[in-house]
């Protein structure tokens, strides 16, 4: 099984743990991610998984042996709870409708109520006739979008937002990976130099690995190419 399949597989477990404010035999939990995967996780598999999450603390046991039961570590409500969510989870800031629909989208399959579309929002409109934004905000958004005017040297634009995306991309691309540092852990890392209690170090070294070479990419944007300098000194 592949890295990333196993990332969502701990992300799936997590979900479904936290929906049971009582906490979840791993019996139970067998039974509720059948629901979900079309090739069920063997037990040895999911134990650890459940390893790992404890690990990184996002769940909790309660009781032993037979009574033994599973919990979120911080509970339902505030897995779900954009006001609960600390900077690990704040990509970009967002309205408070916006804030609404992200929770929506981030809920649980569980926890979503099916619905349907209406087709004739699609075949009614018209490119270039069809407004759903206001003509001020349009117009906002066109002026944010616009390419500066004149000549600029390569990778101008990408060092210019390099420190707020550099946590983000070195955190995402090694979670593609399956690496189980928490973007609060990378932010850690790579601001403060401190490593993540518990982690192997391989998964440490991904990290700084992974920045290094998006700050290559960005600092030496005249240079790189398809060639073997980029393919060398690039490599995560």
């Amino acid at each position: 099984m592949s890295r990333i399949v196993s990332a969502k597989e701990i992300d799936l477990i997590e979900q479904v743990v936290s929906e049971h404010t009582e906490g979840i035999g791993i019996s139970a939990l067998e039974k509720a991610l059948g629901q979900y995967l079309s090739n069920p996780i063997n037990r040895r598999t999911l134990q650890r998984r459940l390893k790992a999450l404890i690990e990184e603390k996002r769940i909790v046991t309660e009781g032993e042996s037979i009574a033994l039961v599973y919990k979120h570590s911080m509970g339902k409500d505030k897995v779900i709870d954009s006001s609960s969510r600390g900077d690990a989870e704040l990509y970009v800031p967002v309205s408070t409708e916006g804030g609404v629909i992200r929770d929506t989208v981030a809920q649980p399959l569980i926890r979503r109520r099916p619905i349907g579309y209406q087709r004739l929002f699609l075949e009614e409109y018209k490119p270039g006739v069809t407004f759903y934004l206001s003509e001020s905000l349009r117009s906002q958004f066109h002026e944010m979008g616009r390419t500066p005017s004149g000549e600029r040297p390569a990778g101008t634009y990408a060092r210019e937002i390099l420190d707020r995306v550099l946590i983000d991309l070195s955190w995402a691309s090694s979670r593609l990976e399956g690496n189980t540092y928490n973007r609060l852990d990378t932010q850690n890392l790579i601001e403060f130099g401190q490593a993540a209690v518990g982690k192997d170090i391989q998964e440490t070294q991904m990290i700084l690995n992974h920045k290094a070479a998006i700050e290559m990419l960005v600092e030496e944007a005249d240079q790189v190419g398809f060639d073997m300098f980029t393919f060398f000194n690039s490599t995560f």
